[in-house]
């Protein structure tokens, strides 16, 4: 089980090492889609499409920020083998999390489509989403119950 401790700006989260390799596919997607906005923001502070030029550029400031913390995470998990200790901010690591949870949720589909299903991929694949939507809640309660609901 995964320990986490939280501030109001900061977490830390234990990701064991059987689950390396998702956090590290959750965060490469994280990292395209924040280049992807990064790339937008700096085109409309580039074309003056946005008439207010402040709010343009904290935009883009914070694009670049967010794709800075993605990068600085996935750089600390590339040669790890063993469990990592990571300590993020708790919006950094509700993210990669929720990234986790639908990289996980695409490979079971993907394991879903055929059958005879393969029961213990399946498995072992809804241990990860369990894991990585639970400790998701456990950084960011807002986001559900940590419980399923009746």
């Amino acid at each position: 089980m995964a320990t986490i401790s939280r501030d109001r700006q900061s977490a830390a989260i234990t990701i064991p090492a059987d689950y390396l390799e998702d956090a590290r596919s959750a965060l490469a997607v994280e990292v395209h889609e924040d280049s992807d906005r990064l790339r937008a923001e700096q085109a409309d502070v580039a074309s003056g499409k946005r008439p207010n030029e402040d709010l343009a550029r904290s935009d883009l400031a914070s694009a670049m920020s967010t794709l800075r913390k993605d990068v600085r995470l996935l750089d600390e998990l590339l040669d790890v083998s063993g469990d990592a200790n990571v300590t993020a901010g708790s919006d950094t690591l509700a993210e990669m999390l929720e990234a986790t949870v639908r990289v996980l949720s695409g490979r079971l589909a993907e394991e879903m489509r055929y059958g005879p299903l393969n029961m213990g991929a399946v498995r072992e694949l809804a241990d990860r989403l369990r894991w990585a939507a639970d400790e998701t809640n456990r950084i960011w309660p807002a986001l559900g119950p940590t419980e399923a609901t009746s």
